[in-house]
């Protein structure tokens, strides 16, 4: 897989919307508000505007980012549609209202998300990128965009991915799973294996790789970008980990989400 640009990245994941009833539950609240931190974060609540450090009880307002640093964590109520646990060296903007229409801004970073299912009954929450919108009816996922590696991991329910605009180079990992069942019929020799392997891939590629505007990804599945070309898979170890260690520090909170 190529090296990702940073304007690549930027275009792999950006921009979470949370809307419900017509308009988002934080539109309702004004606000985010951070229920823990632990190590450094700061807050800036309007352009221009001064950094303040992160305590409990922070509000983050429309127009505002937060911050966290190389040792910073803080999980963050998303007014009543969910939470939010940010971890090192992450950033979050709540745009201003003209821009936002009930949205939040993953500008990098690594985010898990816990929506609940009731925060969505008139309008379902979706995260928005500039190459993807994300649909969502109450789930868990993790978003990481750093130089590098961005991507989509779900840890529960489904979500729609559709792009804005052109259609996305799909490619699914499922035929290393089927070539897993080749290799129990007997193939032995490793150099034929190998052989056998790239002839067996190339002739079942073009059923899995596709163009399309949009796609479904479920539970302990990940979505990679590189630019339009979409990689979907297992959920690999590194993004399991990443979600057990954000669960277990935000599992106060986590745990009230109905999703």
């Amino acid at each position: 897989m190529k090296t990702l640009s940073g304007l690549a990245i930027a275009h792999a994941l950006a921009l979470v919307i949370l809307a419900a009833s017509g308009s988002n539950c934080l539109a309702q609240t004004g606000v985010a508000e951070v229920v823990r931190v632990e190590g450094s974060a700061a807050v800036r609540n309007r352009a221009g505007g001064a950094q303040e450090p992160v305590r409990v009880g922070t509000r983050l307002t429309e127009g505002g980012t937060i911050e966290t640093g190389d040792n910073g964590r803080v999980v963050v109520q998303l007014g009543a549609s969910g939470f939010a646990v940010l971890d090192r060296k992450s950033k979050l903007e709540v745009p201003p209202p003209k821009e936002r229409g009930g949205l939040l801004r993953q500008i990098t970073g690594w985010i898990y998300y816990a929506i609940r299912s009731d925060a969505n009954r008139k309008e379902p929450v979706s995260v928005r990128t500039t190459v993807a919108t994300i649909g969502i009816r109450g789930t868990r996922f993790l978003v990481v965009d750093i130089p590098g590696r961005s991507e989509v991991g779900m840890r529960k329910g489904l979500v729609n991915i559709e792009s804005p605009e052109g259609e996305f180079e799909l490619l699914r990992m499922a035929e290393k799973d089927e070539f897993e069942a080749f290799k129990e019929q007997g193939v032995a020799a490793v150099e034929r294996e190998k052989k056998d392997f790239e002839r067996f891939e190339a002739a079942t590629k073009s059923e899995f790789a596709q163009y399309t505007r949009e796609f479904t990804l479920g539970a302990d599945r990940q979505a990679v970008f590189d630019g339009k070309q979409v990689r979907e898979q297992a959920l690999s170890a590194e993004a399991r980990g990443e979600m057990e260690s954000a669960e277990a520090f935000g599992a106060d909170w986590l745990r009230r989400v109905k999703d």
